[in-house]
Formats: C-alpha cells, sequence, structure tokens
C-alpha cells in the first residue's frame, strides 16, 4: 500500500498537526467539563504540545510509512520542553490521553519499539504558553527569547510571525549572574499564517536546539530536524527589515508634514473610528486628541483636518457649525453616527481640509 504521507511537505504537515492539535482538546473540552478535566483546561500550551506531538508522529508517518518511536517517548520529550512540567508539576495524564487516542490511529503499541530512556536534563529552552503569550527561553530569567507576535506593518509576509528578541546593551548584575537591558535587538524571523502554526514552530525550534545541544542525542527524524533548519534559513529577514525601514521612513515624513500643519492656529478635525462614528473637534494638536480617544478604547482609523489653522473663535464657529449640521445623529458632545466621508464633506464646505491615516506618529 503507498503511504499517503510520502508526498505531503513538513509544512503542510505542521499546518495539518496545528489543526489537530486544536480539534482534539476542542473535542476533549466537550466530552469532559470542566469539573472532569483534572486540572488540564487544554490552554495554549496544552494544545501546542499535543500538536508538537502530532506533528512527529506524522513525521515518522512520512519517512518510514510506520511508526519507529513509542507514543509515550515522543510525550515524554514534548512535556519535558514545557516550563509547566517543571515548575508547576504539569499534569500530562489528559495529553497521554489525546496522544493515544490519535497514535492509536497508526499503530498498536505492542508492535512498538519498547520505551527508551533519553536524557532530559541538558534541555535549556524551554516552552512558556500563556494566554496570547507563546515564547520559548533558557530560564524565567533569560534576557534572550524567541516569541510569536503580531505585525500590521508586515501584513504582505504573514499574519503572525516568530522573532528573537536580544538585549545589546546591558549592565551586569554582581553576584546575582543577570543582567539589566537598556536596549533591545528584536529580529524578524519567520512569517506564518496562524498563530497556532507559529507556536507550534517555535516549539519545534525548541527541540531542535536543544538537539543540537546535545550531540549525544540523535533526532527522532534528521528529515524533519533540517526542515525547521531550513525554514529558518529561508525566511525574508531582509526584505522584512527593508519594508519596516520603509514604514517608518514614510511615518516620519507624515509624521513631520502634521506637525507643520499644527504649527500656527487652532484646527478643526474629524475622527474616523471606523465603526460609523465619527468625532468633530477643534485643537492645536490632533495627535493628543487620538490618544485620548485610544484611553477611552476608541480606536481612529483615520482623520481629517482643516490645512489652515484660525483664531479660536473662528474654530469654534466652525466646529458649532458642523454640530448644529449633525445635531440629529449626535451620541455625545462630540461624537456623531455619521458617516466620515459626509462629515469630511462638510467640514470640507468651510475650509481646505487634508487626510491622514492614523497609523503614523504613534
Amino acid at each position: 500500500m503507498a503511504n499517503p504521507f510520502a508526498n505531503v511537505s513538513f509544512k503542510d504537515l505542521s499546518r495539518v498537526a496545528a489543526y489537530l492539535g486544536d480539534e482534539l482538546c476542542s473535542e476533549y473540552d466537550k466530552q469532559f467539563p470542566n469539573k472532569y478535566q483534572r486540572n488540564f483546561d487544554c490552554d495554549v500550551s496544552a494544545r501546542t504540545t499535543l500538536s508538537f506531538v502530532i506533528w512527529k508522529v506524522l513525521c515518522e508517518l512520512k519517512e518510514f510509512g510506520e511508526l519507529k518511536t513509542h507514543p509515550k517517548d515522543l510525550l515524554r520529550r514534548a512535556v519535558y520542553l514545557m516550563r509547566h512540567y517543571e515548575y508547576r508539576d504539569y499534569n500530562h495524564f489528559t495529553l497521554e490521553w489525546l496522544c493515544r487516542a490519535f497514535t492509536r490511529q497508526f499503530s498498536h503499541f505492542e508492535d512498538l519499539p519498547p520505551k527508551k530512556d533519553f536524557p532530559i536534563c541538558w534541555i535549556p529552552w524551554k516552552f512558556y504558553g500563556f494566554y496570547d503569550v507563546q515564547e520559548i527561553k533558557t530560564s524565567d530569567q533569560a534576557a534572550r527569547r524567541i516569541f510569536v507576535t503580531e505585525c500590521s506593518t508586515l501584513k504582505s509576509f504573514g499574519n503572525f510571525f516568530v522573532c528573537e528578541e536580544y538585549p545589546v546593551e546591558f549592565t551586569k548584575i554582581a553576584g546575582l549572574g543577570g543582567i539589566i537591558v537598556d536596549k533591545w535587538r528584536c529580529v524578524t524571523m519567520i512569517p506564518f499564517e496562524s498563530r497556532d502554526e507559529a507556536a507550534l514552530f517555535i516549539v519545534q525550534l525548541a527541540d531542535l536546539l536543544n538537539t543540537d545541544d546535545a550531540p549525544d542525542y540523535e533526532p527522532d527524524n534528521p528529515f524533519a530536524a533540517q526542515y525547521i533548519r531550513d525554514v529558518v534559513a529561508q525566511a525574508p529577514v531582509e526584505q522584512m527589515q527593508v519594508e519596516l525601514e520603509r514604514k517608518a521612513a514614510e511615518e516620519a515624513q507624515q509624521a513631520e508634514k502634521e506637525r507643520q500643519i499644527m504649527l500656527h492656529g487652532t484646527h478643526v478635525y474629524i475622527l474616523d473610528f471606523g465603526n460609523g462614528l465619527v468625532k468633530i473637534g477643534i485643537s492645536n494638536n490632533v495627535r493628543s486628541r487620538i490618544s485620548q480617544a485610544k484611553t477611552f478604547g476608541q480606536i481612529t482609523v483615520k482623520f481629517a483636518v482643516t490645512e489652515k489653522g484660525f483664531s479660536l473663535d473662528k474654530a469654534l464657529r466652525i466646529e458649532s457649525d458642523c454640530h448644529y449640521f449633525f445635531r440629529d445623529k449626535r451620541v455625545t458632545k462630540e461624537v456623531f453616527r455619521v458617516p466620515y466621508e459626509d462629515a469630511k464633506a462638510y467640514l470640507e464646505s468651510h475650509a481646505l481640509v487634508l487626510e491622514f491615516d492614523e497609523g503614523i506618529s504613534q
């Protein structure tokens, strides 16, 4: 019988593993309500660790057509990569149950090689998964870390990114073996479409880093290990850095243009919150008004401002006229349920108006 996994790429196996890990945990949640979960809540650590075990199984099926490693050995290595297991007496009963539920589809356990003892005390890289935080580092105090984050500036490359952050300027703390970081350097490494894929990758990377640090340890599947190295090597780091620098220069240029506009007089502005609401007000510093709006949870998509600054009295008159024109759409004193384009068009009947994206000069 032909091996159905033989022609599947390791990248696609990772995507399948991330999906199956999430599905299995979701199904377990349905079968066992909270009081029966035995201290297991299917958080991001558990889901990602289960996905890692599934990925290892799929990799063996791809390369060998059968399981070569006992599921409990795969599980042991996976849970020992987790911070929970070492520091919080992590109960992996459910992970074992889920791993067996998955692996029994491909093999009878009695036909597999017996469990082996492998060194685990040397594993320095641990997976930290708390809610929306996924990262690996060598200890709680480690300054160097690899983590998952979002970056709207790099949307053309992916939705989530595995990044490395390390100190470039720091002060050593005598006697404590630690440092105080004065300046960080963050390197965007690898783009991914989903957070689950990115989180799975950092566990795969931790496994590879730990393997590389232990020359006497043979990886379960050298081809899978090479895949992780290739992903790191092929990441478009330079292209992403160029895009970040281009965006930063663009933002600086627009910020300077905005600053020049605001040098003289009082301006009338419209903030677009992107949800059908706009704010109409006056200021000689619109950016401060945007910051105040954020404080109250109002996210500004873009804004329009009069090109010319007026005397305070004239600016108040224009603002008052706009407020009166949209009086039946008022939500609060300066907020109206009016389409942004309609509000901007009415302001343009009083003066020339400039428009800016909100993503500048933050």
